[in-house]
């Protein structure tokens, strides 16, 4: 058996390598991501709504270089966290590889920062009461980094000493959490998460669910989505390996485990029903990354070293197709992001939806157009810009609000008018 220390070394080594290879597959450019310009303009421009994942990005750099380092580092805790409940650390070793987990980790977004404290919430929560309360709350402020995260919080579910600090960073951020708790329909998204039942709650919530169950069946397989299920199948293995762990074993602990077992299966179904045929694969990717623990317990005997082989196979063969295919769509839509030439592992991905979620057509271009106008334009000039899908107008606005705040951009409809100075 390794020993522990060499282990860890040696998953952040892979972490890092599969990481670096999907930055490398994604090329340069402009920030890609859901909002990665305006991410990077927020460090100068004060009031965005994630205030602490702003500083942080302040603090290294970039949002990719954040969201690399925390995706690195998700791994080892995901690793100690199932190894103080018994449940081996194989987890730690899947969320080095799997496909979403890789993918939000290459990202210019608070996917990775915002699930990294969660992550280091849960493993701080294993050793004992105190370190339970403060792991508790460093999970909870993972709302001031990106609500997106939170459903991992069900990690805590076996810990209760967490609960207090998950309900008093709920209670002070409380606000993050409107557009579920208090929706308001008309401020779209960022208003009500209720997609599915037309921005408010359901009138009945069983066939609501049912259709989140329904829709899980659609979730795209680099979603992870499946791996939920292998978790729920090892619910009743459960009772067995507890044993080994250093946590007090006592029967309610193990009722939680099981519970545990069960929770991102059913977390997911409710992001499903909650949001519909709006379900982003990345809204998914917090009780993914949850459910892995359990997926390591049913993988973790010496007997089933075949079947870890073919489930590493698997999960490095849907991260290369995405990571390849994603590559080539951004080369066509974005050509001087400059993503290398490789050949396209086939499966079937929706790279077009994955692109307009995470950039706009000659992003890097546009960025180029902001430094070059924020260069010549004159103390107080005023510039039209065209709207495009998903607000992917602000590759060239934010950059330019951030280098010159005196300018005024005007936002028109497609077509009325093409940007100028």
């Amino acid at each position: 058996m390794m020993h522990p220390w060499r282990e860890v070394t040696l998953l952040i080594l892979v972490a890092t390598m599969v990481r670096g290879a999907g930055l490398w597959a994604l090329g340069q450019g402009a920030p890609f991501g859901p909002d990665g310009a305006g991410i990077e303009a927020a460090v100068v421009i004060p009031g965005h709504l994630y205030p602490l994942h702003i500083q942080a990005v302040s603090w290294v750099g970039s949002a990719q270089f954040l969201s690399l380092i925390t995706g690195i580092l998700t791994c080892p805790l995901l690793w100690l966290y199932g190894k103080r409940l018994g449940l081996s650390g194989v987890g730690g070793w899947l969320a080095a590889i799997t496909p979403i987990a890789l993918f939000t980790s290459t990202l210019s977004s608070g996917d990775a920062p915002a699930l990294f404290l969660v992550i280091l919430g849960a493993a701080l929560a294993t050793y004992g009461p105190w370190a339970s309360l403060a792991g508790g709350l460093i999970a909870g402020s993972s709302l001031l980094v990106k609500p997106i995260a939170f459903p991992a919080i069900i990690l805590l579910v076996p810990l209760p000493w967490s609960w207090p600090g998950v309900a008093f960073s709920m209670a002070w951020n409380q606000t993050l959490l409107d557009p579920l708790l208090y929706p308001t329909p008309e401020h779209g998204l960022l208003g009500s998460w209720w997609s599915s039942s037309g921005g408010t709650m359901p009138d009945e919530w069983v066939p609501w669910l049912v259709e989140g169950g329904r829709n899980l069946l659609y979730a795209p397989l680099w979603s992870g989505a499946v791996l939920t299920f292998f978790a729920v199948g090892t619910w009743s293995m459960s009772r067995r390996f507890v044993r080994g762990s250093r946590m007090p074993q006592k029967e309610p602990l193990r009722t939680l485990l099981h519970i545990n077992s069960v929770a991102p299966l059913l977390t997911i179904v409710g992001l499903t029903a909650l949001f519909g045929t709006e379900t982003n694969p990345r809204y998914l990717q917090a009780p993914v990354i949850a459910s892995l623990p359990w997926v390591g317990l049913f993988l973790a005997p010496p007997s089933r070293g075949f079947s870890r082989l073919l489930f590493a196979g698997a999960l490095l063969w849907v991260s290369a197709a995405l990571f390849t295919q994603v590559g080539e769509e951004r080369k066509r839509q974005d050509p001087t992001s400059h993503p290398p030439t490789l050949p396209i592992v086939p499966l079937s991905i929706d790279t077009r939806a994955i692109f307009v979620d995470c950039s706009t057509p000659n992003a890097t271009q546009m960025r180029n157009e902001a430094a070059q106008l924020a260069n010549t334009l004159p103390h107080g000039a005023e510039i039209t810009v065209e709207k495009r899908i998903n607000s992917g107008e602000g590759e060239l606005i934010w950059p330019l609000k951030a280098a010159r705040p005196d300018v005024v951009i005007t936002l028109v409809e497609p077509n009325a008018v093409t940007p100028s100075n």
